[in-house]
């Protein structure tokens, strides 16, 4: 259900946290954003991996925003849970 699905990442709030914490106006700074898989594969073992997370991932492209608030929810709890 996943695989096929890409997230756009974007470093703006952590790093905009980091450096009013540390005193620095970055209010002109522009972060890059990226695009990536949800669902990533080692090259190596072949073993499937999530590529998401809270302080990176804005949202899930093709689903609409509701659907891909709650499926990231779904998903951060998940990635948080012991094996």
């Amino acid at each position: 259900v996943l695989e096929g699905l890409t997230a756009t990442h974007a470093g703006d709030r952590s790093y905009r946290q980091t450096t009013k914490l540390r005193g620095i106006d970055d209010r002109d700074r522009v972060f890059p954003q990226a695009v990536h898989p949800v669902v990533r594969t080692h090259p190596v073992s072949g073993r499937k991996a999530l590529f998401v997370n809270e302080g990176f991932t804005l949202h899930i492209n093709e689903l609409s925003p509701e659907e891909s608030q709650a499926v990231l929810a779904f998903l951060y709890a998940h990635a948080t849970k012991p094996a």
